[in-house]
């Protein structure tokens, strides 16, 4: 059919994955129409990935007027406020290297974290309310001890973890074994208990449950296994040997930037406020039934959008699609759907969480610019204040007897303002009422004064599975059927919830791509 087939290789940078058994059906040929449809961090960079392999005539479609997504960075008093993305960490080399090649020099280390409990007038360090758990816990009293327990705890789990998976790059590893399967059964904490890391309970609940990935007894212990990787562990093991921050760093200048510089350097074309209010795929019925998977001859996708202010929507033919907001909340738009997306996709459950950026003065502080308020978060306390980060604090590296005074600057513009992203979890959609309620009550037990509210944003969050649907595979499921509907599926529902784990998730989509025509 082709008189020219290209099979490309991964020598770029962008590039990273391992080789599955089987070729994903994508873009035919470099002359293909490639629709991406959202401007955050996936789409952005699958649009660079597929640029980097010649694919020239790629547009993305924004519903928004704005690139990022999740990525949501407010300037404010000289400095960036994140309402979204915030941080790298030791796993996050694709997106350093991206940052080098775009943004140079923006990384700044990201400093420890106090942590409130309840009745407590001040905080305490991190590692306090980590040793106070293990000594209750396990019973040890001398702090050596201690920290020996936690560090052997965290030599295991690294050990498992490669028994389990083996070495492997990007954020989906190969397939266990069903034996393996049954190692990683049920939730994260039933997996910490079953083998003997209690002492790393307190750890896991700020790497995971504190960034909105669930509690560590509900969430699958899979999700659990994929975000705290060997590597990831590494870091905890570099705090706690006082060896900096463990290679947790923030962007000064904000991840939308990042996301921006990309669009703007390498002359990425996004269409804006497009309303997407269909899409048909010509997919005969035979592939809407139970049958055997087989791979959609139909090279055509239409796409139904109104663009700004048309007051008619107009069809638009495209060969190929690629979709990454969460796919539950698609499946309606999908004219023609599979029985198959229709039992992967609505299978999905969610959280929320809301950031906003908020003024005050005179707030009783800690002694680092980023709190935890632990007992809120394990006691599930929905709608609750679970954490807050003073960006400039952090940037500028204030810590310290003189950070908690007050006597160190708060912004560029000299007032003794403070301004810090506070973050609420919810497990239902929220009232913006209500929210906005409990964080003024929240503060006041602070006594935080002149109140002011300048940004609020709630986000449909961390998309995940049932520990029964992991169990059965299906995040593997979704990846063999990439490309077999002339459609691929990207995006935090089909990976994980960060923008490590959707661009390695591009990365080995493209890395096992079929031959295209050039």
């Amino acid at each position: 059919m082709f008189s020219h087939l290209v099979l490309f290789s991964s020598i770029f940078l962008l590039i990273d994955g391992y080789k599955l058994p089987y070729q994903i059906p994508g873009p035919r040929s470099l002359d293909d129409k490639i629709a991406i449809v959202g401007a955050g961090p996936a789409g952005i960079h699958m649009a660079l990935l597929l640029k980097e392999k010649g694919f020239a005539n790629i547009e993305i479609l924004e519903k928004s007027d704005r690139i990022g997504g999740k990525s949501n960075s407010i300037q404010d008093r000289g400095t960036v406020h994140e309402l979204g993305t915030v941080y790298l960490s030791k796993d996050y080399q694709m997106i350093k290297d991206l940052s080098e090649k775009y943004v140079p020099g923006d990384t700044s280390p990201f400093p420890p974290a106090s942590v409130w409990l309840d009745n407590m007038t001040a905080p305490i360090p991190f590692t306090t309310y980590a040793g106070g758990f293990v000594a209750k816990t396990l019973g040890i009293t001398d702090q050596q001890a201690i920290m020996m327990e936690i560090l052997r705890a965290l030599t295991r789990y690294q050990e498992l973890h490669r028994e389990i998976f083996g070495e492997y790059t990007g954020e989906l590893m190969p397939q266990p074994s069903k034996e393996n399967m049954e190692k990683i059964r049920g939730t994260f904490l039933e997996f910490i208990i079953r083998n003997g890391l209690q002492a790393l309970v307190p750890l896991f609940q700020a790497s995971t449950t504190f960034q909105g990935y669930g509690h560590i007894d509900e969430v699958a212990a899979l999700y659990g296994l994929m975000w705290n990787t060997p590597n990831f562990i590494n870091g905890f093991k570099e705090r706690l040997a006082g060896k900096g921050f463990g290679d947790m760093n923030i962007l000064k200048s904000g991840f939308q930037n990042l996301w921006e510089t990309i669009v703007n350097k390498e002359n990425l074309r996004v269409t804006f406020n497009v309303d997407i209010l269909k899409i048909y795929r010509p997919i005969t019925s035979v592939y809407k039934t139970n049958q055997p998977l087989k791979e959609s001859k139909c090279r055509q996708v239409w796409i139904a959008k109104r663009t700004g202010n048309e007051a008619l929507p107009t069809w638009e033919k495209y060969n190929f699609l690629i979709w990454s907001p969460e796919m539950k909340d698609s499946l309606h738009l999908w004219k023609e759907t599979v029985d198959k997306e229709i039992d992967l996709f609505s299978k999905t459950m969610e959280s929320y969480f809301t950031a906003s950026v908020v003024d005050t003065r005179n707030m009783v502080r800690g002694q680092t610019p980023i709190d935890y308020w632990v007992d809120n978060v394990v006691k599930k306390r929905d709608h609750s204040v679970w954490a807050q980060r003073d960006s400039y604090g952090v940037i500028n590296r204030h810590m310290g007897p003189g950070y908690q005074s007050g006597s160190l600057p708060t912004g560029d513009d000299g007032d003794e303002k403070r301004t810090t992203v506070v973050y609420q979890m919810s497990r239902n959609i929220p009232s913006e009422s209500y929210l906005k309620k409990k964080l003024r009550k929240h503060l006041d037990t602070l006594n935080a004064q002149d109140l002011n509210i300048k940004q609020f944003k709630t986000w449909r969050y961390f998309p995940h599975y049932q520990p029964k649907d992991i169990e059965d595979g299906i995040l593997w499921k979704i990846l063999e059927i990439q490309g077999r509907f002339n459609m691929w599926y990207i995006g935090s529902s089909v990976s994980f919830e960060s923008v490590k784990s959707v661009v390695e998730y591009n990365s080995l989509i493209v890395e096992n791509m079929e031959p295209v025509a050039r």
